[in-house]
C-alpha cells in the first residue's frame, strides 16, 4: 500500500504572464495494490483511491473510505486525543442509532422510512449485488422511486395488493421497495410454485396488479389482474420521476400478505404491517449488531419469510445483500465459493442448506455466522457445523408472529432448543385450559407483542382461532398467536421444541398441513381414502408418504392409478 499527499501545488507553481490551472489527471495504471493520493482542490480535499480490483472490490474500497474519513474526523473533532482511543470505524451504525434515539418510536416508523435513513447515510455504498450486477444504496433508492411512480401511473393505489412473480435478482429487491413506497402491499410468489397454487394466491388475494418478466407471464390467465411486465416497460419507466412518490401510509399499513399451507387444501395468507416489521428489526438489531461492514447472503424464495431477514435488515442498516442464482443455492461447493469470495459474514437458511455445504468437503473454518431456521436442527449437524463457522445460532418464528421471535446460540451439540424470546417479545406456554404450565412441564406455544400480524387475509374464523385476546399483557388491545407448536421452559429460560398438537410438518424449511396434501389426492379419481404421514431416514432426512385406498374393485385394471402415481 502507498499513501501520498500533494497540498499546496497551486500557490508554488506560477508561470509568467500566464493564466493557468491545474488539472489532477486520474490514473490508468497503478503499481501498487492499494494507493490512497490525497490532493487538494476549490471545494477542499480530493481523496483519490486506486486499488487492484482483483485483490478488492468496490464495497470494500467504500467502507475503508467510510473508516478512514470517520478516524479524520474524530482527529479533527479531538486533536489532542491519544491514538490508542481513536476507533478505526463506527461499529455503531444508523440503525444502532436509530434505536438508540427513538426506543419504542422505531416502532411507528415504516420500512422505507429506515431504508432511507441508510440512503442519507451510506448513499454509495453497494447496497444489493446479484452476480456483477451492483447497485448502490443511491441507485437502490432513485431506481425503486422510479418503478413506484410507473406503478402509479399503471393505476395502482395506496393499499392495493401487488403479486410480485419475478426470477431472483436486483429487479425482486427494487419490486418490494416500489410497491411499499406507493403504500401498497405486495404478495411474494415462487414462479416455480405450481400454476394453480400461483393462481390461487393471486385470486385469493384480491390482487390487483401482477408485476412479472416475460419469463413467467404465462403463469396468469386472470383478466382481472393487471399484469406489469417489466422487461416491456421500456421507455415509459425510463420517462418516470426519480423522487420519491408523495403518498402517505404508515406504520399499520399492510407490508406483505405471505401465504402458508392450509389444512382445508387452501393456502391461508398472513398479513404482516410496517410496525410488525419494525419490531423484529428492532429485535434481530439486538441479537446480531449488523453494521454496515455486514455482508448477507440471501439463499430463500421471496415466499418464505426468511427473505425479509435477508432484505430488510441488511437494507436499514447500511449493509450489502448478495444474491444468489438457484444454480448456486442447489450446489453446496458453489455456495461455499460464493461465501468466500464475497466475505459473507451472515447467512439465514433451513437445515438443508447446511447440509449441502458439508457434503462438498467444507473442511476449513469461514467467519460467516450461521442461522439455522424452518425445521428441527439436529445436534449431528451442529456439531459438524460448530468448528466451520464464526457463529451459530437455532431460530423460530411462524410466519404470523413475523419471521422470528426466538434464538439462541448454539455452543455445543447437547440439548439444542430453541432458545428464548427475541426484544419485547412475551412467550407463553399454556396448558389445555389457557393457564401457564409449570417450568418443565410440556404445553402450548403462544406468542406476544408488536410482531403478531393483522391475521389472515379473509380467513376471519380461523383468525379469531388463532390470534386471541392476550389476557398477560397490560396494553390495551393486545393479542397473542396461538401457534400448534409444542414446547418446554428450561430453568435457564430457553424453550425446548417438542412438536405439534396437530398434524402440520416442516420438510426443507416448507410449512406444509398434512391435510392439504390430503385433500388434493382424496379429489383424484379412484381414490377412495388416503392418510399421509412423514418418514425420516437414518440420516434425519425426511419425506412425506401417503397411503391410498383405490375404489376400484380386485382384479380390475388399475394402469390408471399405476401412472398417476
Amino acid at each position: 500500500m502507498a499513501f501520498n499527499i500533494d497540498i499546496g501545488m497551486d500557490g508554488q507553481v506560477h508561470f509568467d504572464n500566464l493564466n493557468f490551472k491545474i488539472i489532477n489527471n486520474r490514473r490508468a495504471a497503478e503499481t501498487f495494490e492499494l494507493f490512497l493520493n490525497i490532493t487538494n482542490c476549490e471545494e477542499g480535499y480530493e481523496f483519490q483511491w486506486s486499488y487492484n480490483t482483483q485483490l478488492y472490490e468496490s464495497s470494500t474500497i467504500t467502507g475503508l473510505m467510510a473508516s478512514f474519513n470517520y478516524l479524520i474526523n474524530q482527529i479533527v473533532e479531538a486533536p489532542e486525543a491519544k491514538i490508542s482511543a481513536l476507533k478505526i470505524s463506527e461499529a455503531r451504525g444508523v440503525f444502532d442509532l436509530l434505536l438508540e434515539q427513538q426506543g419504542d418510536g422505531i416502532l411507528n416508523m415504516t420500512v422505507i422510512e429506515l431504508f432511507e435513513k441508510a440512503v442519507n447515510s451510506y448513499p454509495g455504498a453497494s447496497a444489493v449485488r446479484f452476480g456483477d450486477q451492483v447497485l448502490t444504496y443511491t441507485e437502490l433508492d432513485l431506481e425503486s422511486n422510479r418503478l413506484a411512480n410507473y406503478l402509479l401511473f399503471k393505476g395502482i393505489h395506496k393499499n392495493d395488493r401487488v403479486a410480485i412473480v419475478l426470477e431472483r435478482g436486483v429487479n425482486i429487491i427494487v419490486s418490494l421497495l416500489a410497491v411499499l413506497k406507493c403504500g401498497a402491499s405486495y404478495i411474494p410468489v415462487d414462479p416455480h410454485y405450481p400454476k394453480d397454487r400461483v393462481a390461487f394466491m393471486i385470486e385469493d388475494a384480491d390482487a390487483q396488479f401482477i408485476i412479472t418478466s416475460l419469463t413467467h407471464v404465462n403463469l396468469f390467465d386472470n383478466e382481472r389482474v393487471n399484469t406489469i411486465v417489466l422487461d416491456e416497460a421500456g421507455r415509459e419507466l425510463e420517462r418516470c420521476s426519480l423522487e420519491r412518490p408523495d403518498i402517505e401510509f404508515g406504520p399499520e399499513t399492510i407490508a406483505y400478505i405471505l401465504y402458508t399451507s392450509g389444512s382445508t387444501g387452501k393456502p391461508k395468507g398472513a398479513m404482516v404491517t410496517h410496525r410488525n416489521l419494525a419490531h423484529f428489526l428492532k429485535g434481530m438489531q439486538n441479537a446480531f449488531n449488523i453494521t454496515a461492514q455486514s455482508r448477507f447472503l440471501s439463499v430463500s424464495s421471496i415466499s418464505f419469510d426468511a427473505s425479509c431477514f435477508d432484505n430488510y435488515l441488511c437494507l436499514v442498516n447500511g449493509a450489502e445483500l448478495v444474491l444468489t442464482s438457484n444454480e448456486i443455492i442447489k450446489d453446496g461447493q458453489l455456495l461455499l465459493n460464493e461465501i468466500e469470495k464475497r466475505n459473507i459474514s451472515i447467512i439465514l437458511a433451513t437445515p438443508i442448506t447446511f447440509k449441502l455445504m458439508l457434503a462438498a468437503s467444507w473442511d476449513r473454518k469461514i467467519p460467516v455466522t450461521l442461522l439455522s431456521a424452518g425445521e428441527v436442527l439436529l445436534p449431528a449437524l451442529a456439531k459438524e457445523l460448530l468448528p466451520r463457522c464464526k457463529a451459530l445460532y437455532n431460530v423460530y418464528g411462524p410466519t404470523e408472529t413475523t419471521v422470528i421471535c426466538t434464538l439462541t446460540r448454539i455452543l455445543s451439540d447437547n440439548r439444542i432448543t430453541i432458545g428464548a424470546a427475541i426484544a419485547d417479545t412475551p412467550i407463553y406456554i399454556l396448558d389445555d385450559q389457557m393457564k401457564p404450565v409449570e417450568e418443565g412441564e410440556t404445553g402450548e406455544i403462544f406468542i406476544g407483542g408488536d410482531g403478531v400480524s393483522n391475521g389472515y387475509w379473509k380467513r376471519e374464523e380461523l383468525t379469531q382461532q388463532r390470534f386471541i385476546p392476550d389476557p398477560f399483557s397490560a396494553k390495551a388491545g393486545a393479542r397473542m398467536y396461538r401457534s400448534g407448536d409444542l414446547g418446554r421452559r428450561k430453568k435457564n429460560g430457553e424453550i425446548k421444541y417438542e412438536g405439534r398438537v396437530d398434524n402440520q410438518v416442516k420438510i426443507r424449511g416448507f410449512r406444509i398441513e398434512l391435510g392439504e396434501i390430503e385433500y388434493h389426492l382424496s379429489r383424484l379419481h379412484h381414490v377412495r381414502d388416503v392418510a399421509t404421514t412423514v418418514h425420516e431416514d437414518q440420516h434425519g432426512e425426511k419425506n412425506i408418504v401417503a397411503y391410498i385406498i383405490s375404489d376400484l374393485e380386485e382384479g380390475k385394471d388399475d394402469s390408471w392409478f399405476k401412472k398417476r402415481k
